[in-house]
């Protein structure tokens, strides 16, 4: 059995340096005693967001598998300040219901505090760590049922090795009242890029750290409460992400191995292994672990399973021998990250950040039981928060930071919220298992027979596996809805079959099962259902002249699918599913069924119908003014690909801006580069978002490359250039203007460089002249309504010999 415990902390230095690996004897410390200053007393302020706090700032929640919650509501001053801290980089409960906090204080050059914050949020005491010749940052706390805490401590100045004394790891424990207990130095933290992480148990602590080696080894040290060395061994295997300890006080490890797959330690009491393998989840980055009641192990983190643009959300279920019972991603439209995990008194909490093209940024919890039921809620605008601590009464504490990069300073915050409360997902069956058919990765699959029995699936060895015999990879058994049932996004492609007991296999067909000995007979595939790109004739449309049919060409495998289309505002949210609907009937006469048109979450899907000629038509005359994103993907594989996205601006008014060149002429020498200015005018109701692009066609291929001036305050921003033969493009692109200029203004430069790329000038052929095209391809006022956008504007580009 694996016991609930606080749980286990990775250390992150989220605002100065990588975690820490280090190889070292762990003898006791006959250093400099504390190591730091001491401020006590309720008068140094209050934290107002310890356990007790009020939760009026609560965060909006929704129950299901997927779909993302509204943003929370509230005043502003539901964040508040922690004074005297600096920016909060991890947070844990005390015994009497307080917290303690470690803080940060600068970006780089920095110092750490330890605070005790009492249960009604006042801070009893603060402990400061550093000297002027000698930085020192406390990482990671840990607490578990008696008073006091763990401290994991860097000291000198972590990087490459070099002639300076390298950094020492120090674990340290301190009393309730801030007093050092003991300390214990742990070796050179030079290069700090792994791991380590940390554990309070019932006899101690336990620190997992990665042993620089290859491949990559996982060194296990423990200590009792007292600070007595119990145990320091090191383990072939992978790099540790999460500790659990098991009701025979052995332990257990899991992280990753050979990039993000799963990897699983279990050791007993002893420190001998007991399995030390991978489990089957493809790519994870795992950030947490908390035992379930009945021996299993809930793993969190985060699955690329739409592809390489982003991650989900994703918890799996672990038997004792590491076999996973279930595995899910909980995703939405926008990405997540997942940064880290706790245990609750119903399951686990990711905490994952989201950021949208748009510069929104919000902090997301995801709650999942057990039992695989979740539910989700966002706070909106508050990426600095880290560090969740549940309060056992129906909410969370968030703590966090807000930086000051001009003053390179760092302050504490601190959010109550409500806790998520989990619901059973929505989470229909789409298929019954049948031997020697394909199915798709995304698709939730049934077995038909007995809802109380439970089956293993196993992965049979392919071209590109690793095995070469058949791998359990799954224990499928009754869900929620009282059927064996499994979903199938977080498993690969290839074939796969459910072994029956001793050497036989179930070949199922027509729900009858029959025994063989082949398990190719008893197989059936899962393979990709991609839809690669969305092409569409004219991505802006003007409505206003008569111009609002969207015909796109789309290009999948396999060639007909029922599709599932979505259209997002600039601003991150979805349309209608009434408006959705109108843009989905081309035709002032038709009309889309109702079961066409759904909600997942918060978010209006419709469902096209793809065949071969494969193209999608959308009206955008059913359309308000503005810029979106069209999304396409498998309907019922959606959970397991990543979307092909279309942009598409609908402009319902004429109000002309124009992007003129500074220099309509350039003289470009030959292997060097000439630019010219863009002026933007016209953009009156102020500017959010802007595309300029950039295109030559013809020999010689010349090299095109945008940039924005500084006229520009922008978050995030996008560029491209492509070069070929005989065509050269550019493109730069942001959706997060945050201030400009009015009245006529320098927006861009565009640069011009020969390139050896193609024909040679020396056949003759090519002219001394040649020309480039550029232009806006869509302008947004500061409300997100679309100006109409004027023609494009041609360069000479004057091509000069070497001399």
């Amino acid at each position: 059995m694996l016991r609930r415990l606080v749980p286990a902390v990775v250390v992150a230095v989220l605002l100065v340096t990588s975690p820490v690996a280090a190889v070292a004897a762990v003898p006791p410390d006959s250093g400099d005693g504390a190591g730091g200053t001491r401020s006590d007393g309720a008068g140094n302020g209050s934290a107002s967001g310890g356990a007790s706090g009020s939760a009026s700032g609560g965060v909006e929640s929704g129950a299901g598998g997927s779909g993302a919650a509204g943003d929370a509501g509230g005043a502003a001053n539901d964040t508040r300040t922690v004074p005297g801290v600096g920016g909060i980089i991890d947070a844990a409960p005390a015994t009497d219901g307080g917290r303690y906090l470690v803080g940060a204080i600068g970006l780089r050059e920095t110092n750490s505090t330890v605070t005790r914050v009492a249960p009604n949020g006042t801070v009893r005491w603060t402990r400061s760590f550093g000297s002027p010749n000698e930085s020192r940052r406390v990482t990671a706390v840990v607490s578990g049922d008696s008073p006091g805490a763990f401290l994991l401590e860097v000291s000198g100045r972590p990087g490459p090795a070099s002639d300076e004394t390298p950094p020492t790891l120090r674990l340290r424990r301190i009393t309730a009242d801030g007093d050092l207990a003991w300390q214990r130095s742990l070796g050179n933290a030079t290069n700090a890029l792994r791991g380590p992480v940390l554990l309070a148990t019932d006899d101690g602590v336990v620190l997992a750290r990665t042993v620089d080696s290859e491949p990559p080894a996982t060194r296990v040290t423990r200590f009792a409460r007292d600070g007595t060395p119990l145990g320091d061994r090191t383990y072939r295997g992978g790099v540790p992400r999460a500790l659990a300890e098991t009701d025979d006080s052995g332990l257990v490890v899991v992280g990753q191995r050979e990039f993000r797959r799963g990897w699983y330690l279990r050791l007993d009491g002893d420190g001998d292994i007991v399995r030390n393998e991978t489990f089957a989840t493809g790519d994870r980055r795992i950030v947490g672990a908390t035992p379930a009641d009945d021996g299993d192990l809930l793993v969190a983190g985060s699955a690329e399973v739409r592809g390489f643009s982003g991650s989900d959300p994703w918890v799996a279920r672990l038997d004792a021998d590491g076999t996973v019972r279930w595995s899910r991603t909980y995703g939405t439209t926008d990405r997540e990250y997942p940064r880290t995990a706790v245990a609750t008194d119903r399951g686990i909490l990711l905490l994952s950040t989201r950021d949208t093209e748009t510069g929104a940024h919000s902090t997301v919890l995801t709650h999942v039981t057990a039992e695989g039921e979740v539910a989700t809620g966002a706070v909106a605008a508050k990426r600095g928060l880290t560090s969740p601590v549940p309060t056992g009464d129906g909410s969370v504490d968030l703590y966090g930071f807000a930086l000051d990069r001009e003053n390179r300073t760092a302050t504490g915050i601190a959010r109550t919220v409500d806790l998520p409360r989990p619901a059973a997902p929505d989470w229909p069956v789409h298929d019954t298992v049948t031997s020697n058919r394909t199915f798709y990765r995304g698709e939730n699959l049934r077995l038909p027979g007995d809802a109380n029995r439970t089956y293993g699936l196993y992965q049979l060895p392919g071209e590109y596996t690793e095995f070469d015999q058949p791998r359990l990879v799954r224990r499928v058994g009754p869900t929620t809805e009282g059927v064996p049932a499994f979903e199938t996004a977080t498993l690969r492609s290839g074939k796969y079959a459910f072994r029956a007991p001793g050497s036989f296999w179930y070949r199922i067909d027509d729900g009858r099962y029959e025994l063989v000995e082949d398990p190719g007979a008893a197989a059936f595939t899962l393979a990709e259902q991609d839809i690669w790109r969305i092409q569409p004739r004219r991505s802006v449309l003007e409505t206003f002249a008569g111009d609002r049919l969207l015909h796109a060409r789309v290009e999948s495998d396999p060639a007909n699918m029922t599709a599932r289309v979505g259209l997002t505002r600039m601003n991150g949210s979805s349309v209608g599913q009434a408006t959705l609907a109108d843009a989905l009937a081309p035709g002032a006469d038709e009309r889309v069924d109702d079961d066409r048109v759904f909600t997942v979450g918060d978010r209006a899907y419709g469902t096209v119908e793809l065949r071969d000629d494969r193209n999608l038509t959308l009206d955008a005359g059913a359309l308000p003014a503005g810029l979106y994103e069209v999304t396409l993907t498998g309907n019922r594989t959606a959970d397991a690909t990543e979307p092909a996205t279309a942009t598409l601006v609908v402009v319902t008014e004429e109000r002309n801006v124009s992007l003129t060149p500074v220099n309509r002429t350039l003289n470009v020498p030959q292997n060097g580069t000439a630019t010219t200015d863009l002026t933007l005018a016209g953009t009156d109701a102020g500017l959010r978002a802007i595309r300029i692009d950039a295109e030559r066609r013809g020999q010689p291929a010349l090299r095109l490359d945008l940039e924005l001036t500084d006229a520009l305050d922008t978050g995030s921003l996008r560029s491209g250039a492509g070069i070929g033969a005989g065509r050269s493009t550019a493109d730069i692109q942001t959706l997060d203007v945050r201030e400009a200029p009015n009245g006529s203004f320098a927006v861009a430069s565009l640069a011009v460089s020969q390139s050896r790329f193609g024909r040679d000038r020396s056949d003759g052929d090519t002219p001394d002249q040649q020309t480039v095209t550029v232009g806006l391809t869509y302008a947004v006022d500061a409300e997100g309504i679309p100006y109409s956008v004027a023609q494009d504007e041609t360069i000479t580009v004057v091509l000069e010999e070497e001399s």
